[in-house]
Formats: structure tokens, sequence, C-alpha cells
């Protein structure tokens, strides 16, 4: 696997992570999701979902609730590049 497959393997990742984490927004009472579930939805490890997390983090479109367990839940800037707001 190339450089290129690899970064658009964790973009679609990416994409998909910001659209679970919405619907928890939209559709869960506490509007987050734990490491465990996010991996179990993109079929991935946790590693790669660790991964996914961190380079939404970086972005400020996602922030970790809590780190042990870790979980997350869109930022308030992951809400306005949604439209959420």
């Amino acid at each position: 696997m190339n450089i290129h497959d690899m970064s658009n393997k964790l973009l679609d990742r990416s994409q998909d992570t910001l659209f679970y984490a919405a619907q928890m927004h939209l559709f869960d009472a506490l509007g987050e999701t734990n490491l465990d579930r996010l991996a179990a939805h993109l079929n991935v490890s946790k590693q790669s979902a660790r991964r996914t997390l961190a380079v939404l983090e970086g972005e400020g479109l996602l922030t970790k609730a809590s780190f042990r367990p870790v979980v997350c839940k869109l930022s308030s800037q992951g809400l306005h590049a949604l439209g959420l707001v």
C-alpha cells in the first residue's frame, strides 16, 4: 500500500467518523461515543480509530470528553463545520 492509498483511507475514515459523531450528537442523549463503539462502527482496530480521532482532534473538529475510557464528541468547531448549530 502506498502513501496515497493510506491517506485516502484516513480521509474516508475521518469523514465516516464525523458522520458518526454527528449522529451521536443528534440522536444520543450524551452526544458522545467511546473508542470501542467507534472502532466497531468503522470496522477497524482501536489503534486505527485512535489515529483517526487524533487527526480530527488536531483539526479541532472533535474533542475528548474523557481519557479513560476514551470518549469523544463533536467540538463547537465541528458542530459549526457540519452546520449543526
